[in-house]
């Protein structure tokens, strides 16, 4: 078993990386792995984790813990961890966070630049080609009864017109909003109609849907998408004209929030693994339990 100790800075800190830091602390449970998690904070409180931000601290933290893999998401915590980085003897894995989950002043965006020299540096966000990680969200909760819309997408204002008939709320969202700040574009609604000219940038759009638990109907001309896995994170319907169209907003509808929360469940393990926490973990050699592997199997999502 590894003993993993992640920090990451909870000062100013954005919904979005409270509930990416409380989802990759669930997924931990799925590995075999001890996880302890230390914040920067303004107040010390050892009881439930928190430090001051400080050398000294977080190198008093890493003493009593006794790592074998340290982590360290943001900016801030960055910087720090790799002004450590000479006075540890364990790999040292620093994440640079998209800007909807880091805020950072110049001074510590700059010196965090310099610093990358002195370690391996992951990113997680949706806008690079290749796609690296993108950080999955807590499991939705709350539904709206809103469905989106890409406002680029060819197929976006028929789609729009389709939806209203069926008397439910659009959403228009733009896909670079949605690429640079997935969870606050995307909070608002529940379920995603995209045509497949806006999954051609890598399935970028359906992986940032489905890491906030948001399944996504495509319109795609085959019967088969790599990034769609039919039931599970979204369905495939032929054109616009496909009256399985009509009836997935429908059904959709008349899901209750139960099935509706077991489907956003689905589109979430989906997108970990894809290239989420799940997909994280596994690069770095961490092993799946056997009781997880187990279950995933029988659910169709390993």
């Amino acid at each position: 078993m590894h003993n993993v100790l992640l920090v990451w800075d909870a000062r100013r800190a954005t919904k979005p990386l409270i509930n990416f830091i409380s989802a990759f602390e669930k997924k931990s449970l799925d590995f075999d792995m001890e996880l302890t998690i230390i914040q920067f904070d303004y107040k010390q409180d050892l009881f439930s984790g928190k430090i001051r931000y400080g050398m000294r601290s977080l190198f008093d933290q890493v003493h009593r813990v006794k790592p074998d893999i340290i982590l360290s998401f943001g900016s801030q915590a960055n910087v720090l961890s790799k002004l450590l980085k000479p006075t540890l003897r364990v790999p040292l894995i620093c994440n640079a966070l998209p800007e909807d989950l880091d805020r950072v002043d110049y001074t510590s965006s700059t010196l965090d630049k310099f610093t990358q020299k002195l370690s391996e540096h992951f990113k997680w966000k949706a806008t690079e080609n290749p796609l690296v990680f993108i950080p999955t969200m807590e499991i939705k909760t709350q539904f709206t009864g809103s469905i989106g819309v890409i406002s680029e997408d060819p197929a976006g204002p028929v789609l729009a017109n389709i939806i209203k008939q069926q008397h439910t709320e659009v959403v228009v969202i733009k896909k670079q909003d949605v690429l640079k700040r997935f969870f606050s574009e995307l909070e608002s609604i529940d379920l995603l109609i995209v045509s497949s000219r806006m999954s051609q940038d890598g399935g970028g759009i359906v992986h940032c849907a489905n890491a906030c638990g948001i399944p996504i109907v495509l319109i795609c001309h085959t019967s088969q998408s790599e990034f769609i896995k039919e039931g599970y994170n979204g369905w495939l319907v032929s054109s616009i004209e496909d009256t399985r169209l009509i009836k997935r907003i429908q059904n959709w509808n008349d899901m209750s929030d139960a099935a509706k929360q077991v489907i956003s469940h689905y589109s979430q393990e989906i997108q970990s693994q894809s290239n989420g926490i799940h997909n994280f973990f596994t690069i770095l050699g961490l092993k799946e339990l056997a009781t997880v592997t187990l279950l995933n199997k029988r659910n169709k999502i390993a």
